[in-house]
């Protein structure tokens, strides 16, 4: 389908190819038939689009402040990809439209396919030929009420939630200062009220427009017949109320505002103008400034907007959804007329060209609508059966919302270092004592080394500033990527073959554990023989695989900014297909890394026996039920943390491991991986007796719309306490044995106490009062006379009988994904072991979960082990 988009970026404008969006539960998918140009909101974003870096950033301090709070957290480095990546992107236009419901997802009742509906919301009626649109943002169009007229129903509730905040009463008189298209249709719903309208705007044409729908007298905005006006209708007491519908940076409005109110009236501002209060004037009258935010109760409520969660009406009157049906049966009775302000209708297929005719000025317009061409809709429909179910309610198993706020713990790695995890006990494939066999004797078929290098130097990789690319290291002639005859798995290398990855031995002497026989790595024959994966040769041995093909659930921020990119620059991966819930996320991430194809349908990425490995971004409630089926789908899976928000949760994944024999998981833990605590450990050597470790962790505060408050999404701690358990039980080379957790007052602050079977002991605190100011995350690890000293991922030092001290400040704070990225790939190419093995990802996701348990019941949390690890 297409799609208006902004790069916001270079400024420049598109009618994009993108995929078309699924019906969701607690939606419906709509056919746009006509789509309303807001004239004053869209025009200022493109025009700020048009603006130098400097420009965007004097138009926003507000996100100016934001990323220098980034800065600080986590690096000049990882914010500069952060805020690149969001400004490189395609922004959709687009928040008012009509169209006809082609396809109705479950729990909605109230409207069926080939029903009229106006829609509203910037994520959901984009100037798109297909939107879906949750329940709460949409009303059905009455049959009086042209699609026409009925695509203005969003700005009209804007308007409408102006008047409701001035209380208008009958027999006010009320000044509109600003005659656009807010402007004109507060005047019409004041004047339907029962309210006297002066208007104000320095163009004729307005003015005289605003007359037409019933204004008393409208005049440039400080004139003497303005000012006679107000004090002729009112008797020299001035207006009851003010309504700013204007935008610019001059402070004109909200003067003239102070001027002609009366003494205790009411300012509402509605459109986006300076507010450089004259303190005197306001003080003198005190008058009376209000906010009108948007359309209504329930803007910005994720669970009101997404969820579909209505407010009582005995409680809120009037919400986002009362006010647009509101609106529309006023426009059906002829009680608003938008027929005048339509100054144009263009063809969709010349939105671009409008665009660009309004910001230059060539086409002076109040209203302009986009008339959509009208095809069947059995032709856009998507079946219903491509919806994929859980999450919370309307959520279409979590995939990733773009403006959703990132991860907390996000940073990015910087000097491309790899660091490799493994199992507990071996640090890195650092050696504690002894240094382990030198792994390297055992070559790999082709022979490149596979798994080894010196002794003490983690997957053969070197320690110094370059590692030798595993990419590099070609594949017998005659090895194909697909294809082969039959019954060989996926078509996996018919060339040469390595020695069974199943066979292998670990560095501890353990060895991985295998599934049913013949199959490497555990992997399951049953439905497609593994599909996708590493996969056997016609002798049973593994196959190394040349190229690794890769699809994505979810392309949200954390995914763009901390893994993609490090991916689209892995010579050995194949980023195949991308499935988001906005089109136009998708589209981005397809334009942006490489992506061969961009979808909304997640049934045809599971189901594609082309991809080996699946990763999974998206919002924590669904990383379970998304591992689940990717991995009964035979996929390798990568899936951010956390693994699961429930013993159930994480009992489920084991119990499909357990049923499939598919154990390919590797969960988002990256600081294992990460290169200077890496050396930093290496530095501090062997240990022998119990350790004690203090990490704190200064988080910081969130903001108040982040979906990691929602409750669906778990505690915070739940969602990022992983990252930190997982680092200290990799430091200490074992599992915890018990949990306690005590809390300030509403669990603001955290202190959770681990400890371990060889006595060691560790203090996770855990706060988000503390100072932006502060580094985030220090660690102290002391043990055997001994101290680490961790500092942010910036400097170290172990303190020893002699001291060790970083050399200097890496160029970045480098967290480990990008060496935690290259070990995956590495283990999805060679069928060797996952970087770090389940019963580890499980421990960790245990002692997390107990926090939460310990602070129910105020006691320690025993860790208990499953009798069978997978």
């Amino acid at each position: 389908m297409k799609q208006v988009v902004q790069n916001y970026k270079s400024g420049e404008l598109a009618l994009l190819d993108v995929p078309a969006p699924a019906c969701k539960p607690g939606g419906v998918l709509v056919s746009t038939l006509f789509s309303l140009i807001s004239t004053g909101t869209e025009l200022m974003k493109v025009s700020e689009a048009s603006k130098s870096l400097l420009g965007k950033a004097k138009a926003r301090p507000d996100q100016v402040a934001k990323v220098m709070q980034s800065v600080a957290t986590n690096g000049l480095s990882a914010t500069y990809r952060k805020v690149t990546s969001k400004l490189d992107s395609y922004t959709p236009l687009g928040y008012s439209l009509c169209g006809e419901v082609i396809a109705v997802g479950d729990g909605i009742t109230d409207v069926s396919v080939g029903s009229l509906v106006a829609c509203a919301g910037n994520e959901h009626a984009l100037h798109a030929e297909l939107n879906w649109v949750p329940k709460n943002l949409y009303a059905p169009v009455p049959s009086a009420l042209s699609p026409s007229h009925a695509a203005f129903g969003t700005v009209g509730s804007i308007a409408m939630q102006g008047v409701r905040r001035g209380e208008p009463q009958l027999g006010d008189v009320a000044l509109v200062i600003g005659l656009g298209l807010i402007g004109q249709l507060v005047v019409q719903l004041l004047v339907a009220s029962g309210v006297t309208v002066i208007g104000a705007d320095p163009d004729p044409q307005r003015c005289e427009l605003a007359e037409s729908v019933g204004a008393s007298l409208c005049a440039a905005p400080g004139s003497d017949t303005v000012e006679l006006a107000v004090a002729s209708l009112t008797n020299g007491h001035g207006v009851d109320q003010v309504y700013l519908a204007a935008g610019g940076a001059t402070n004109q409005p909200v003067e003239l505002a102070a001027k002609l109110s009366r003494d205790r009236g009411t300012v509402v501002d509605i459109g986006k103008c300076n507010l450089d209060l004259p303190w005197n004037a306001y003080y003198e009258k005190e008058l009376d400034v209000r906010f009108s935010r948007s359309y209504g109760p329930g803007r910005y409520d994720p669970s009101y907007e997404l969820e579909g969660r209505d407010y009582p009406i005995g409680y809120v009157r009037w919400t986002e959804r009362r006010n647009l049906e509101c609106f529309l049966d006023l426009a059906a009775r002829d009680k608003i007329d938008v027929s005048p302000l339509i100054t144009h209708i263009a063809r969709f297929d010349d939105a671009v060209e409008t665009y660009r005719a309004l910001n230059d000025g060539e086409l002076k317009a109040v209203a302009v609508l986009f008339d959509y061409p009208r095809n069947d809709p059995r032709e856009l429909s998507v079946p219903t059966d491509s919806v994929e179910n859980g999450g919370p309610p309307a959520e279409p198993m979590g995939l990733s919302h773009e403006d959703a706020t990132s991860h907390a713990s996000e940073s990015a790695p910087s000097n491309g270092k790899v660091e490799n995890g493994g199992p507990p006990g071996v640090p890195m494939g650092l050696s504690h004592g002894d240094a382990a066999p030198d792994a390297s004797e055992n070559p790999h078929s082709n022979g490149k080394v596979e798994n080894g290098g010196p002794p003490g130097v983690p997957m053969g990789l070197s320690l110094g500033d370059v590692a030798a690319d595993a990419s590099e290291s070609p594949l017998p002639d005659g090895n194909v990527e697909t294809g082969g005859p039959p019954a060989e798995s996926m078509g996996l290398s018919h060339g040469d073959v390595a020695a069974d990855a199943s066979e292998r031995p670990l560095s501890n002497g353990s060895v991985e554990i295998g599934g049913p026989p013949g199959v490497s790595m555990g992997l399951s024959r049953g439905v497609g023989g593994g599909k996708g994966l590493t996969g056997t040769g016609s002798n049973g041995r593994s196959v190394r695989k040349s190229t690794v093909r890769v699809g994505f659930i979810g392309a949200g921020n954390y995914a763009s900014s901390m893994l993609l990119p490090h991916l689209a620059e892995n010579d050995r991966v194949d980023l195949h297909r991308v499935v988001t819930t906005s089109a136009l996320s998708g589209a981005n991430a397809k334009r942006k890394f490489g992506f061969r194809d961009a979808s909304t349908d997640l049934d045809d990425l599971l189901g594609d026996d082309t991809i080996d490995a699946v990763f999974v971004v998206t919002r924590h409630s669904t990383h379970a039920e998304l591992t689940n089926r990717a991995l009964r789908a035979g996929k390798a899976v990568f899936v951010e943390k956390p693994l699961a928000l429930s013993e159930e949760e994480l009992d489920s994944v084991r119990a499909t491991i357990e049923e499939t024999g598919n154990d390919r998981l590797q969960v988002g833990f990256n600081r294992r991986f990460a290169p200077l605590l890496n050396e930093t450990r290496r530095q501090f050597g062997r240990r022998v007796g119990p350790a004690s470790v203090r990490y704190l962790v200064n988080a910081g505060p969130l903001g108040g719309g982040s979906w990691y408050t929602q409750n669906a999404e778990g505690t915070r701690f739940a969602g990022e306490g992983g990252h930190f358990i997982d680092t200290v039980s990799w430091l200490l080379a074992d599992d915890p044995a018990t949990v306690y957790a005590t809390a300030t007052p509403g669990h603001t602050d955290l202190q959770v106490v681990l400890t371990y079977p060889d006595g060691s002991t560790a203090a996770v605190t855990y706060t988000t009062t503390g100072s932006t100011q502060f580094q985030k995350e220090t660690i102290d690890f002391t043990a055997d006379g001994k101290v680490l000293r961790f500092d942010d991922f910036a400097r170290a030092a172990v303190f020893a009988r002699k001291k060790w001290v970083s050399s200097r400040l890496p160029k970045a704070r480098d967290k480990g994904q990008a060496a935690e990225l290259r070990a995956f790939v590495e283990a999805v190419a060679t069928g060797g072991p996952m970087p770090v093995p389940f019963s580890s990802l499980t421990a960790t996701t245990r002692a997390t979960l107990a926090v939460e348990a310990s602070l129910n019941t105020g006691v320690p949390v025993h860790i208990s082990s499953p009798e069978h690890t997978p």
